[in-house]
Order: structure tokens, then sequence, then C-alpha cells
């Protein structure tokens, strides 16, 4: 633990000194705050950049990142994992609370602290000072439900990217064949009569109906998400419904 302090502590040293006056903390969270860490742990660091300070001084944030980055490349500092937060940023997410940065606060280790408010507000958060505002608590039900929609968005539109794979390769088949046929409409009867002529499998017409009619049910909102369970069966089944097409 004694090299890793050393890390820590020369690595703050090198970042102040080549951006001196924006960084106004660097705190350790993460394992190694909470001695949990193992072999493949990242140094996780805290720095809290002042963006007043550097608007007042015209100096760019871009200037911090490009020290931060040449610092980074160092090989003594390969273990270390940088957030950086500016002032502006940390404080919003102060006042309303975020879970995120109270956990950081709360189980974070003072590496450097210029103003000492960093240390202030930690022992605010101990002292039950500094709470989840209840706006925020609101924005934070709010986000759940939209980043739960937005998992069945994505569901969804893996299907839609199944299907398009398997419209693919049916008109690969087709055009290879000489088959001019080229709208998923027509390419369900089309394997109707290849199927009834036993010119294909029913295996390779039963998924191809059953992906297009999926679809059709999507695109007519008879349906507004892909039911989970389906839609890995037929993702699965995509396999076989391939090398039948490829052996064609």
């Amino acid at each position: 633990m004694e090299d890793i302090n050393n890390i820590i502590i020369n690595f703050s040293k090198d970042l102040i000194e080549k951006v001196d006056g924006l960084v106004k903390t660097i705190a350790l969270f993460g394992s190694y705050a909470q001695n949990k860490e193992n072999k493949k742990s990242d140094i996780d660091i805290l720095i809290l950049i002042d963006d007043i300070y550097a608007n007042d001084l015209n100096i760019s944030i871009p200037f911090y990142f490009d020290n931060l980055n040449k610092i980074l490349s160092k090989e003594e500092y390969k273990k270390i994992h940088p957030t950086t937060l500016t002032l502006t940023k940390f404080w919003n997410m102060i006042l309303n609370g975020d879970p995120l940065i109270l956990d950081i606060l709360r189980k974070s280790n003072v590496i450097f602290d210029s103003s000492g408010i960093y240390g202030s507000l930690k022992r605010m958060l101990e002292n039950g000072m500094i709470k989840t505002s209840p706006e925020y608590l609101e924005t934070m039900r709010n986000k759940s439900q939209e980043l739960y929609n937005y998992s069945y968005f994505l569901i969804n539109k893996s299907f839609e990217s199944l299907y398009n794979s398997v419209i693919y390769l049916i008109q690969y088949y087709l055009i290879k064949n000489k088959i001019n046929v080229y709208s998923p409409e027509d390419i369900v009867e089309k394997l109707e009569e290849l199927k009834k002529n036993k010119k294909i499998k029913k295996d390779i017409v039963e998924y191809f109906r059953e992906i297009y009619d999926t679809m059709k049910r999507l695109e007519h909102k008879d349906i507004d998400k892909i039911d989970l369970d389906n839609f890995n069966k037929l993702l699965n089944k995509y396999i076989d419904f391939k090398e039948m097409i490829e052996k064609l």
C-alpha cells in the first residue's frame, strides 16, 4: 500500500504542478480507499477542477485534459483511473444530493483539498446535513422509468436488426438464383411458392414468416414491444436458418 500511496501523491504533485490553480481537490475513492483492492484494481481518483477560475483567466478545459493525459501516459501511473468533475457540476450534484457523488464523498480519502471545502462537505454528510432533495428524488424516479422504456426500445431495435439480416439473406439467395423478388411482401409469396414446389425447406418459410409477421405487428402497433423470450428464440433459430439458406 505504501507504493500505491507514493503513486497517488506523485501523480497529484505532477498534476497540480502542470495546471496550477485549476485543481481544487484530489480524492481517492473505490476499492483502494476502502482497502478492498486486488491486483487488478484501478486506483480511482476524483479530481475537482475550478471552471469558474478557468473561465476568469481564459484557461480552456481542454488545456487541463491535455496535461492530464500526458501525465497518465507515464508507466508509473497506468493503474490510475481519474474521474474529473468541474466545481460547478460537483456543486450541483451536492445540492441535489446525487447518490453517486454522495457515495464517493462518504467513502473517499482526501489527498489534496486547497480550500478545505471537500473535507467540510464530507463531515457535513457524515452529520446528516446533506440529503437528496425531493425534486431530485422525483427526477431519479422518472429517470428509472425512462431507462426501463429505453431497454425495451433497444430490444425492439435489436429485433429490427435481426429482421433486416433475415431479409438480406433471403434476398441474397433469391437474386443468386435469378429470382427477381425484392420486397418483403413479395418474398413471402415467392417462398410459399418455392416450398410448394419443394425447392426449399418448410422450416425456412416458417422462420421467415414468423420474423416477417412479428415485424408487421410491431410496425402496425399491434404490439409495442418485442417479447424477450420470443426474441431469444428467434435469435437462436437464426443460425439454423442461415445454414439452411447457405446449403441451397
